[in-house]
């Protein structure tokens, strides 16, 4: 399982997937490898039986190479990872009588009953709305930001505009990042005079956790920043007024890595779908879960902000609930965003009253 080094791109090769990842942003530490090949080989490890085998599809060898004390030092890492665990699961499943499968992010079907192992023959799906009524619910997006990782630098300021401009001055809100290099940049550019800030740090504890649900239920109004897949994305409600109002900015595709790409590559052999089942879907599933926050009760109202245009993209927002597009990712766009957040929350007479909760 090859790790650090890589080998030089042609410019063809230098666009991953459309989404502006350049190898060379990867693996800085280690220098550019001329034309090395690797080949991922798997292999059932009860039997010793090859499964799997990939030919020279990475890009990039997992192994290290590089000059120390004019030696020419070569390294090497082993590793088991699991590409697929539906044989597995699936034999659970063909044992039993009945299996019911039941999530709030269960979408797309084909995805989880591939990656659950559930035989298509004998699987049928339900999809449930929301029963929650719809003018509880603002959800809008931001179309003149690019948040791909080629060109997001060029737009943190806008970010930091867009997400100042749409924090409703009376409400708590929750601003979402894919990592915390994107979030702090930023954080750095962000001018909101009427809210307290508040930045999730890496490695935060359920106390820190703790700490901050309480300072979300006192009289002054918050900003928080987060990652996306942390915990203050998933796993955790806030209920009534703690939360009026979610900011998710760009799609949370999982990090660029070896094992992500080994999936990539699997699943598009497999099921002819590599970078949907290894990116994409995963990515706008804790979006989902993100905004899945803010509205958890047939009282509870709020906005959901999208930021980026890659959310107006049909391949990124077929992913999102049914509920919240009216068959036209456009249909999120608004002449005036932040006139839209000012007339919903005028709707809402209880956030424009001052608080009355003390912490406990």
């Amino acid at each position: 399982s090859p790790k650090d080094a890589r080998r030089k791109t042609t410019p063809e090769e230098r666009t991953y997937e459309g989404d502006g990842f350049p190898l060379s942003a990867y693996n800085p530490r280690t220098p550019n490898i001329e034309n090395p090949t690797c080949v991922i080989v798997a292999i059932d490890a009860a039997s010793g039986k090859e499964l799997w085998r990939s030919g020279n599809i990475v890009k990039y060898t997992g192994c290290s190479l590089g000059l120390k004390k004019n030696r020419l030092v070569y390294q090497c890492a082993e590793g088991i990872f699991c590409l697929d665990a539906a044989r597995f699961v699936g034999e659970t499943i063909e044992e039993s009588a009945g299996v019911i499968a039941m999530s709030a992010t269960l979408e797309p079907f084909d995805f989880y009953r591939d990656l659950l192992g559930f035989d298509p023959h004998r699987c049928s799906s339900l999809y449930v709305p929301s029963p929650f009524p719809d003018e509880n619910r603002l959800v809008m997006a931001i179309g003149d930001v690019d948040t791909t990782w080629r060109r997001r630098r060029e737009h943190y300021d806008r970010i930091a505009s867009w997400i100042t401009r749409l924090s409703h001055p009376r409400s708590n809100v929750l601003a979402l990042f894919p990592s915390y290099a994107f979030l702090n940049a930023v954080n750095d550019r962000l001018t909101p005079p009427a809210h307290r800030v508040i930045v999730q740090q890496p490695g935060s504890t359920d106390d820190d956790q703790r700490r901050i649900m309480e300072a979300l239920k006192l009289r002054d109004s918050h900003l928080l920043l987060a990652v996306l897949g942390g915990i203050f994305a998933e796993g955790v409600d806030y209920p009534g007024r703690m939360l009026s109002q979610v900011i998710v900015v760009s799609p949370g595709l999982p990090q660029f890595n070896l094992e992500r790409e080994l999936l990539k590559a699997y699943y598009q052999e497999t099921y002819e779908h590599g970078f949907g089942y290894a990116y994409l879907i995963p990515g706008m599933t804790r979006v989902v879960q993100a905004a899945g926050r803010l509205i958890r009760s047939d009282t509870d109202r709020g906005v959901i902000t999208l930021i980026g245009k890659r959310f107006l993209d049909s391949r990124y927002a077929r992913l999102l609930p049914d509920e919240w597009l009216d068959e036209d990712p456009a249909s999120l766009l608004h002449p005036d965003p932040e006139a839209a957040v000012r007339e919903f929350f005028e709707e809402d007479a209880a956030i424009l009253e001052p608080w009355t909760h003390e912490p406990s």
